[in-house]
């Protein structure tokens, strides 16, 4: 079943066979919903980013990596930490989509163009998560769309760690 909710949000339910080798069983008719939530710029949602910006199966909400740009202009941010805080702020934007913040996060992902932006993104961390803080990994690499300098992406549960 397919329905376009008056909020925009699209909702699939899913009726699904589990197989359980290990205990020679099957689980039936469980139901499943994925929440599908195109959030941000308009023109984020097109052929070129064919892809959910936000989306919630069974509590847990996946956050598409957030680049740092302006997404109105597709511009990267000047200024290292400011790169930072708005590949996070669009992060906490999209998550606010689905009634959900920052507190919510359980794992982020880091992609730096620079490694040395590590330093930073630790300040970062330690300033906008309380303890306990999400699990983090941080990874270089050599290109970021729009010659951005960070991509973030996220993980989160609905209930509050």
């Amino acid at each position: 079943m397919y329905s376009l909710p008056r909020d925009g949000t699209s909702v699939f339910t899913v009726e699904f066979i589990v197989l359980d080798r290990a205990h020679d069983c099957q689980l039936t008719g469980r139901r499943l919903e994925v929440h599908r939530l195109t959030v941000g710029s308009s023109s984020m949602s097109n052929s070129e980013h064919p892809y959910s910006l936000v989306v919630e199966v069974d509590g847990i909400i996946y956050v598409s990596g957030a680049t740092s740009i302006d997404y109105e202009s597709h511009r990267p941010i000047s200024g290292r930490r400011a790169a930072l805080d708005a590949a996070l702020d669009e992060v906490e934007n999209r998550l606010a989509s689905v009634g959900a913040s920052l507190s919510n996060v359980t794992k982020l992902t880091y992609f730096l163009k620079d490694l040395s932006l590590r330093q930073e993104a630790n300040v970062q961390f330690l300033e906008r998560f309380e303890v306990p803080r999400p699990a983090r990994t941080v990874l270089q690499v050599t290109g970021i769309p729009y010659d951005g300098v960070v991509v973030i992406d996220a993980t989160a549960h609905r209930t509050s760690r």
